[in-house]
């Protein structure tokens, strides 16, 4: 879909954003380097377990929960 620059912890991260063409995932990838090994981190986040009234909602809160996830992710990577 898209690449998105996102700040977390005062450093900014390049995420690649992608629709799946069969399932309708969203999926996301960013590359992280720490200690010597970069770690690529992908999430995948199905807008079937989404409610909402709209398709823009239910595409939204996709979104939402998909950059949650990623967040938590980096913060674990680099926290550990």
């Amino acid at each position: 879909m898209y690449p998105k620059d996102f700040s977390y912890g005062g450093k900014k991260y390049d995420i690649q954003v992608n629709h799946g063409d069969k399932n309708g995932m969203i999926i996301s990838t960013v590359s992280l380097y720490r200690d010597g090994f970069m770690n690529i981190v992908t999430i995948g986040v199905t807008p079937l377990e989404n409610m909402g009234e709209t398709d823009e909602g239910i595409m939204s809160e996709t979104i939402k929960k998909l950059f949650d996830f990623t967040g938590y992710m980096i913060s674990s990577i680099n926290l550990f």
